[in-house]
């Protein structure tokens, strides 16, 4: 059993972002990832290149907390239960849940202990038929244990969380292409009246499909009520760029739990001998975004030689 320690990250980010400003927290340092580039960015791979930074960012980060967010769903009703039933039989209690974007997922709850509430130990479960979100289509098995709970789930009061997510074969479709995951996730979740933070470091690389996310790499998600703000430092390997790329975000990505795409910010993809590629949202408005600006320095000096341009969408596989 994991011992939960309260990180120093979310005392920054409560200090410094209360939901009611504009301003971002101060980015909490983070431990470099093991993997060092090897692909020599230019403007020919360029996109091929952020690709498998958002493939190794943000999409991971979303995957990874569509699952911890099930532990928010209320607690099931026993389907059946009565209360002369035997001991056991009452430990496993299901409910459904709809997809944001279509399809249904079925919630189970193993109440090991028979204490009626989510504690330490519980084990849960996640059945996928065409359960739609976060612009990923799931379908299949994924298991929630290794629960290491203070606080009380569901709710949205203080909480320390660690728990490890294992896809079973899991199907995820993303854009045109469809990938089959059979990997663990360790996560951390730390909540506060005004802010969550949820957090994957990966202990050991993680192949999800055709990209290999590295070791160490370290994702972090701050909600409050008005903002979403990533911070991303770690590494990918892409096998249609046959080498490694380091990924980091020197502004948070800024987006808001209304809008699946980030609004605001930077992702930098960086390579062999100084070589880099930039995404940055491209809004006409604050919010209202129809591009990515793309900007690539291909020689290492600190200076972008060439401006792309692509979107979200564009950069979907």
């Amino acid at each position: 059993m994991r011992i939960l320690m309260t990180t120093s990250f979310a005392l920054i980010a409560v200090g410094c972002n209360s939901g009611r400003s504009n301003s971002a927290p101060a980015i909490a340092a983070a431990p470099p990832a093991v993997a060092q580039p090897e692909i020599t960015i230019n403007a020919d791979n360029a996109l091929t290149v952020a690709q498998a930074g958002v493939r190794g960012s943000l999409d991971l980060m979303r995957l990874g907390y569509i699952g911890a967010h099930f532990l928010q769903t209320p607690m099931p009703e026993p389907a059946g239960a009565e209360p002369s039933q035997p001991s056991g039989l009452a430990t496993l209690q299901s409910t459904t849940v709809d997809g944001p974007e279509g399809g249904i997922a079925t919630f189970t709850w193993d109440d090991i202990d028979e204490d009626g509430a989510y504690t330490s130990g519980d084990v849960f479960t996640v059945s996928f038929d065409e359960y739609g979100d976060e612009g990923m289509l799931l379908n299949g098995v994924m298991t929630i244990d290794n629960v290491d709970l203070q606080g009380l789930l569901p709710g949205d009061g203080t909480y320390l969380l660690a728990a490890d997510l294992n896809f079973v074969g899991l199907s995820v479709t993303l854009g045109s292409t469809e990938l089959t995951i059979s990997t663990t996730l360790p996560f951390h979740v730390e909540n506060r009246i005004l802010i969550e933070i949820f957090e994957l470091t990966l202990p050991e690389n993680k192949l999800i499909g055709s990209f290999e996310v590295l070791r160490d790499t370290r994702l972090l998600r701050y909600e409050t009520s008005e903002t979403l703000r990533f911070q991303f430092d770690g590494a990918v390997r892409s096998s249609d760029l046959g080498g490694t790329v380091r990924f980091s975000t020197p502004t948070f990505l800024v987006g808001s739990p209304f809008l699946s795409d980030p609004t605001a910010g930077t992702l930098v993809m960086s390579g062999f001998k100084g070589t880099s590629v930039e995404i940055e949202p491209n809004c006409i408005v604050p919010g209202v975004c129809f591009s990515l600006d793309v900007r690539v320095d291909e020689d290492g000096d600190g200076e972008y030689d060439v401006s792309l341009s692509s979107s979200w969408a564009g950069l979907l596989p």
